[in-house]
């Protein structure tokens, strides 16, 4: 184990502690896809950090790529998938588009970042294409 590296997702299996996975873990298209497969299937699960990582490594343009093929949100439609995306990190406890990590409230649509400053999320079009457009490496 990476000790003093932080776990940015965890696949379940083997019980009852499950594989923590680090960076070097999810540095590579590959890489992703078998996590996304994983979350697919209920095996796997994202940390905020990792969402944070694996946007800034990646992008969110590689990642809806990599998602067409592993079918984890099964859609072809990029809005509709930067939604789910939107979505998924939020529950996480990343922000996207402020870039914070903190705890969202899905009945108000606020996130409490870390320093307890509330951000209200944007899910217009332009906020999501603007996201996806800015993203990445």
């Amino acid at each position: 184990m990476d000790s003093g590296k932080k776990i940015l997702a965890l696949n379940i299996h083997p019980q009852p502690n499950g594989i923590p996975l680090f960076e070097s873990d999810l540095d590579t298209p590959e890489k992703v896809l078998a996590l996304f497969d994983a979350c697919q299937i209920l095996e796997s699960l994202i940390y905020a950090e990792g969402w944070k990582f694996l946007i800034d490594k990646h992008g969110l343009a590689s990642l809806y790529e990599i998602d067409k093929i592993s079918g984890w949100f099964d859609t072809g439609d990029k809005t509709e998938w930067l939604t789910h995306i939107l979505s998924q990190t939020l529950i996480s406890g990343y922000n996207p588009q402020s870039g914070s990590i903190g705890d969202y409230d899905q009945d108000s649509d606020r996130f409490a970042n870390s320093e307890n400053e509330i951000e209200q999320i944007d899910w217009g079009m332009n906020a999501l294409n603007s996201l996806f457009e800015e993203s990445g490496d």
